[in-house]
């Protein structure tokens, strides 16, 4: 018998463009998506007013998301592909980001009266994790962070080398094996902390998830071009046919999710945050 909570029931694709111009005293913006949703007039904050009509002119910046909307038993997940261009901005290599929200019993964001989530975030070198409604040993919160690195081929120029313990020259990505998976923390001011994840399932499953992230990210991104009609990027990119492939992400970060505390990715971030925590 199948198991509904185990199934993907939907996966909707969204392309959302926003574009901000200058106004008299405060920035406008302006949404565009397909499928279209009416704009509507309001203020955002005490700087930005969200207009009904594009305004005239050209914008000064420009955001755009593709994002799919799934359920997957109790959880709604996203996952978007953004992009900024502008004034001031630095173009960036654009990398997916998961999120899984859903409705926890006894936790923080519960008693507050809100979801808690989960955050995937893909980047060049490796992954950021955040799970609220974990309870660690070591954390007065109920919220589990891990940063992953993949690999032994990266920029380092970001962490503080040279106070790496046990290690006290800091990570020799020489030394490390090309299919290397390790998590990294550093404390504030104090020791930094690495530890590899052993080879096994996991550690396959998590490389399977990176081939992904990268294959979403350069079939998609060459599409996603702000010089586009919405509807056309829609189209574009809803020929691809990538449910299979975001089915299958969205039911791994799932399961990692449901049984983050039995992972070999909780035992490594829990080694390395007490390790930085301990001076």
């Amino acid at each position: 018998m199948r198991d509904p909570s185990q199934e993907v029931t939907r996966m909707n694709l969204h392309i959302k463009r926003g574009e901000f111009f200058r106004g008299d005293s405060k920035t406008l913006s302006f949404g565009h998506s397909h499928p279209p949703e009416k704009a509507c007039a309001h203020s955002v904050c005490g700087c930005t007013d969200a207009v009904a009509e594009r305004p005239p002119g050209e914008p000064f910046q420009q955001k755009q998301n593709v994002l799919w909307e799934s359920t997957l038993g109790i959880y709604d997940i996203e996952i978007v592909l953004g992009n900024v261009r502008g004034e001031g901005i630095t173009p960036r290599k654009e990398w997916p980001r998961a999120t899984l929200r859903w409705q926890g019993v006894g936790t923080r964001a519960a008693r507050e009266g809100h979801k808690d989530h989960a955050y995937f975030t893909w980047n060049d070198a490796g992954l950021q994790v955040e799970i609220t409604g974990i309870h660690t040993d070591d954390a007065d919160f109920d919220c589990a962070f891990a940063t992953f690195k993949f690999g032994n081929k990266m920029d380092l120029s970001h962490l503080r080398q040279g106070h790496m313990t046990p290690d006290k020259d800091g990570v020799d990505l020489e030394k490390l094996p090309t299919n290397a998976l390790w998590v990294y923390d550093s404390g504030y001011g104090g020791p930094e902390a690495m530890r590899m994840l052993p080879e096994g399932d996991e550690h396959d499953q998590w490389w399977a998830a990176r081939e992904q992230a990268i294959t979403l990210a350069t079939q998609v991104v060459p599409l996603s071009l702000f010089d586009s009609e919405v509807a056309d990027i829609h189209a574009s990119v809803e020929a691809l046919n990538l449910k299979p492939l975001l089915n299958e992400m969205a039911t791994f970060f799932k399961s990692i999710t449901e049984n983050y505390k039995q992972t070999a990715l909780f035992e490594a971030a829990t080694f390395c945050r007490k390790v930085t925590r301990s001076t």
